[in-house]
């Protein structure tokens, strides 16, 4: 709940991707926890993997040109690309994808007009 006079949760949400790159911030961490969670259990890693993009999804449902050029490619790459964990995640990974493709309302990811191949 919010206090009077208090800004809204998208104000909230706009001014932590604009002033403190949160979104950047966000999908840096979720690469480099694929990195290093290569030799967890594969339950516990796709739990934490799930809610890194529930909480990307969000942010970007309320400010959906948050990422700069080049990280959406990154975040393809670590989700579905080459340095995917495994199929399980590649899967969570396509599931984010589709799920922000259906709710984008107009502004996707870049990476969907220019999907990378994996060399």
């Amino acid at each position: 709940m919010l206090r009077a006079g208090s800004p809204t949760f998208e104000d909230d949400i706009e001014y932590l991707v604009g002033e403190l790159k949160l979104a950047e911030l966000l999908i840096e961490e979720i690469c480099g926890f694929v990195e290093s969670h290569r030799e967890k259990e594969q339950i516990s890693r796709m739990r934490r993997l799930k809610l890194r993009l529930d909480l990307l999804q969000y942010i970007m449902s309320i400010a959906p040109e948050c990422l700069p050029p080049g990280l959406d490619e990154k975040l393809w790459t670590y989700l579905v690309g080459a340095s995917a964990l495994g199929q399980a995640e590649r899967d969570v990974g396509f599931e984010f994808y589709i799920t922000h493709f259906s709710s984008c309302r107009g502004v996707c990811f870049p990476v969907f007009w220019r999907i990378p191949t994996d060399k």
